[in-house]
Formats: C-alpha cells, structure tokens, sequence
C-alpha cells in the first residue's frame, strides 16, 4: 500500500530513497523504487544511488511541475542528467535490455551532439546572447563526456572547436551569473517580505522556492518552506549536536551515524552550523530562530508524556 504526500513530498521523499513507494492524493505524482512517474509517464530515475536521469520531453504544465519538483528535490552530490530516454537498465544479462540500453543510449547522445550544434549556430547568429548560447553548447558537450563516463561507453570524449575560449567565456558569463543572481535574490526577499513574514507567523502561504529555506514548527510537526515536513522531536535532538559543531567551530559529514528527520537525514553540517539535508540548505540562523519555540515544545511533551504514564 502507498503512503499518500503532498506533491512536494513524493519528491523530497523519493530523492532521499528512504521509502519504497508513494503517490499523491489523486495518484498522479507517484514513486515506486528507483522510479519517479507523473501519471502514468516515467519523469525522472535513479541509476544509481549518486546519478539519475530526468526526461527532457516537453510536457504538459501539471508533468512540467512534478519534473521541477523532483529537479529541486535532489541533493547537490547527486549527478542530474536530463536527455530524452531514461528507461535504462543496468545489471541485468538479458539480450533484449542490452540491445535497449544501446539504443537509448545512441538516442540520448545524439540530442546532446544535436542540441550542442543548435546552439553554436544561435551563438554564431545572436547579437545579445552569444556568451549564453555558447555556455549552452559548453554544457551539452560536458554532458555528453559525463555520460559517456557514468555509463562506462568506450567512446572518444566529444571536444568543440575553439573549446578553450568557449570556456572561458563560460567563466566570464558565470560569474556575471553569480552577481545578477545575487542582486535578484535580493529583491525577491524585499519584494515577497509580507509572504514571508505570514510564513513564518504559521499561516498557510507558499513562499517562493528560490528564497533561502525557513523552517517553522507548528504542533509537532517542524516545517520547511520548501514543502518537506519532519517530527519536531527530531528536530529538538538534532538541535543540540548542530549547536556543539558549530561551538567547536567543527564541521560533520554523514558516515555511517544517522541523524534521523523524519523520512530524511542530515548530509553535512559545516563549521558554521548551517545544515544541508537532501535539497534543503538551512542556515544556522533559521535553526536557532526557532530553539526556544522548540524547547518549550519539548517541555510540553515531556510534561505531557509524565501525566500519561501516571494515569
């Protein structure tokens, strides 16, 4: 039996691979194993446990929507590849799925050589855009040498004509990315202050995504602006460790010890106390905003917890 979430929950909960199926209320956004699906179309999958695989198809807005969920779901050390053919198999000795995989395999090359030919020729004819579309080709190329790579396909890296030069205009044009970003990201906390804010003071507002990630608690549930929700007593024994890293000024990687929220767990915690957990980056300052909101929780509970076992 599949557990039913939110849409944003069927993709946080499927990126961290910590359950084995789930769908939506109305079953149009689901997931069993590996496998992410809108309806009844395969949208994104893992490979393996550090690479997946996202459809480049174009769809319909509702599909679109589930594919930017599952995107924004996973975690920085996951490798995303998007290409038109993902349903590929591996570890398996069958001739058939050999024979599939060689041909999605050729399919998924092709667009990356194609789609970097059309944008060399929108390079060479743009006026405005030139370093942008350049940066397009210079990502299908690395593309197209990383997947050869995962995949272990004996072929010769695919290089582009002038591709020194294309890379460095690529660097020039990310870090004019990085400042544009920066001056956007800005603005859009000024311009969505009153959303936040209600957010924050526990209404049910959507905050926009591309905003620094919140946490609130509300009941026993800690919340997250990105739509994942977790065990507020989670967050409290979580609390306490965050807080002596950063006192140490020590940072702390997963290894093999879990720190359990929920249906996630926290990846890396660094020297300053800031969090990152699947997709979700919180800072330190979003952690301890809530800490006495938190403790008094605790309390409660505990409080709570004592008159039960005495009754």
């Amino acid at each position: 039996m599949k557990t039913v979430f939110t849409n944003d929950m069927v993709a946080h909960v499927w990126a961290q691979q910590s359950q084995e199926n789930g769908s939506s209320n109305n079953n149009s956004f689901s997931f069993f194993g590996s496998e992410l699906k809108s309806y009844n179309t395969l949208i994104a999958k893992f490979v393996r446990s550090d690479f997946v695989l996202v459809n480049s198809y174009n769809y319909s807005v509702t599909t679109s929507n589930h594919i930017s969920l599952a995107e924004r779901a996973l975690s920085d050390h996951i490798t995303v590849i998007s290409c038109p053919n993902i349903n590929i198999k591996l570890g398996t000795k069958h001739g058939y799925t050999e024979k599939q995989n060689k041909i999605a395999h050729t399919e998924n090359l092709s667009y990356f050589k194609n789609e970097t030919k059309k944008a060399i020729l929108k390079a060479s004819r743009a006026r405005t855009m030139k370093d942008w579309y350049n940066n397009q080709a210079l990502n299908f190329v690395d593309t197209y040498n990383k997947y050869i790579s995962l995949f272990k396909l004996r072929l010769k890296l695919f290089v582009l004509p002038n591709f020194e030069q294309i890379k460095l205009d690529d660097m020039k044009f990310a870090k004019a990315k990085i400042r544009k970003n920066k001056a956007v990201a800005k603005k859009r906390i000024k311009d969505n202050q009153e959303k936040i804010s209600k957010w924050l003071a526990g209404e049910l507002v959507s905050v926009p995504y591309d905003i620094d990630c919140m946490i609130r608690l509300r009941g026993d549930t800690i919340e997250t602006s990105q739509g994942a929700q977790f065990p507020a007593l989670h967050g409290y024994v979580a609390l306490s460790f965050i807080k002596s890293r950063r006192k140490k000024s020590e940072s702390w990687k997963s290894n093999g010890h879990t720190i359990k929220l929920g249906h996630f767990a926290i990846d890396n915690i660094d020297q300053f106390g800031n969090v990152q957990a699947g997709c979700h980056k919180v800072k330190y300052e979003q952690i301890v905003r809530i800490e006495r909101e938190l403790k008094e929780w605790r309390k409660n509970y505990w409080n709570k917890k004592n008159e039960g076992e005495q009754l």
